[in-house]
């Protein structure tokens, strides 16, 4: 990658906009990219500042008081001087160009229209309903159904998980992606898991295993490949609950942008990165339907450790 490339960090100052960053530190020094971080001053929240009858409420104490607009301008403040100077220390500490801006508006919005001359975007996503349960939150699920480039939402203040697991339909159309994994993987215990959704070209499996044992050697990285049959959402959206991935690299698949698979994708609550580069055609690799596929197994095979996953 040239210099010319960067990475939008979206930033505030909680700890999964922190890991966001520390995730973008990574990957900016592995690619040779540049970063920018990026605070927005949420127009909602000042429309509801505006409000005669809001209230700040404090979480530790549940005490409560009048939210005006001066209130929340010291607020932004403090909190943006907060996320610039993380970004200049993560980013001074590994030696990478940086920028900061503070931005006023809609935070999806924002983040869309800055993530055009990105390569990719890093954020952290927590629900509305944070204390209750996982979720993707207000700002992360429009950028997961709109945006057309890379994003990677961190999760519980996590940038990095064991395992490191990254789903691949196809073997050429993928392959950057899976070189990303495990250079990853050498941050994370040495460690992949490639899940592999069949393609109708047949040839494309065994390409894949030895390509796989190949960079497996080269990268000093253990890989698990497991084929998911039958390649359908459902299939592995069930293989991946009971699998429970750490952090989850997902390609552009003609389901990831279906709102009941982002249900069940953000149930997961893993750090997720939907891999979309900019310059790929987001129709994905065809893939084998149900009746396609006639036959389901489980074998292993010698180059490595090869699963397929049964259904029942």
């Amino acid at each position: 990658m040239s210099p010319e490339r960067c990475l939008l960090v979206a930033l505030d100052t909680s700890a999964q906009s922190l890991a966001a960053l520390e995730m973008g530190v990574e990957l900016a020094s592995m690619g040779g990219c540049s970063m920018k971080g990026v605070y927005i001053e949420e127009k909602k929240l000042q429309d509801a500042c505006l409000s005669s009858i809001s209230r700040e409420v404090e979480l530790a104490t549940t005490s409560n008081r009048s939210f005006d607009m001066e209130r929340l301008a010291s607020i932004h403040r403090a909190q943006a001087a907060h996320a610039r100077q993380a970004i200049e220390m993560a980013s001074e500490r590994r030696r990478i160009d940086w920028e900061f801006e503070v931005r006023h508006g809609v935070a999806s919005e924002v983040i869309q229209e800055l993530g055009k001359v990105s390569e990719m975007v890093l954020m952290g996503s927590r629900s509305m309903n944070w204390g209750q349960g996982s979720g993707f939150g207000s700002t992360a699920l429009p950028m997961i159904t709109r945006y057309p480039g890379s994003l990677f939402l961190a999760r519980k203040s996590k940038s990095l998980a064991f395992p490191l697991t990254v789903v691949c339909c196809g073997f050429e159309a993928n392959q950057v992606m899976l070189k990303l994994a495990f250079d990853l993987g050498q941050l994370c215990h040495h460690y992949v898991h490639v899940v592999y959704l069949p393609t109708k070209k047949t040839d494309d499996e065994a390409a894949l295993r030895h390509w796989l044992t190949q960079i497996s050697e080269d990268k000093g990285v253990i890989f698990r490949m497991y084929v998911v049959e039958s390649a359908t959402r459902m299939h592995l959206l069930g293989f991946l609950e009971s699998f429970k991935p750490g952090t989850l690299i997902f390609p552009e698949l003609n389901w990831c942008r279906q709102k009941r698979f982002i249900e069940a994708v953000q149930r997961l609550d893993c750090p997720i990165l939907f891999y979309r580069p900019a310059a790929a055609v987001l129709s994905p690799t065809p893939v084998m339907t149900d009746g396609e596929l006639n036959r389901k197994m489980l074998r292993t095979d010698s180059t490595g450790i090869y699963e397929r996953s049964k259904q029942r």
